[in-house]
């Protein structure tokens, strides 16, 4: 996949535009960015029915901490992104493009969850 852009998506505090942005909008967005991987602290998106298909619509590989991820005081989330840093950047490197996986916090593993 070569060098790997990584946009990461905490809706708690970041959005692509702006807070009101919706999913469907920015993933379609970054569709447009070669080689991008989302990485976000929002696993609805794997399961909303329109977040999902524009998703799998944009061939964009992504990383969904689980569902307590967003509740966790923000400099921890900062250190669980950094802590799985490593095994998302070679995870993705392998995975086959619009792939998704699930960090879940007790997990020592990623766990593929979609694959194109």
């Amino acid at each position: 996949m070569g060098v790997l852009v990584f946009v990461l998506v905490f809706v708690r505090w970041v959005s692509w535009r702006s807070r009101d942005t919706k999913d469907v909008v920015w993933i379609r967005a970054l569709s447009e960015e070669p080689e991008t991987v989302i990485v976000s602290g929002d696993p609805r998106i794997s399961r909303g029915k329109e977040e999902k298909k524009a998703w799998h619509e944009s061939g964009l590989t992504a990383f969904f901490f689980g569902d307590n991820w967003a509740s966790r005081k923000y400099w921890n989330q900062a250190a669980d992104v950094v802590k799985w840093w490593p095994e998302m950047a070679l995870t993705a490197d392998k995975a086959v493009p619009g792939s998704g996986f699930l960090i879940q916090l007790s997990g020592k593993n990623v766990k593929q969850t979609y694959e194109p």
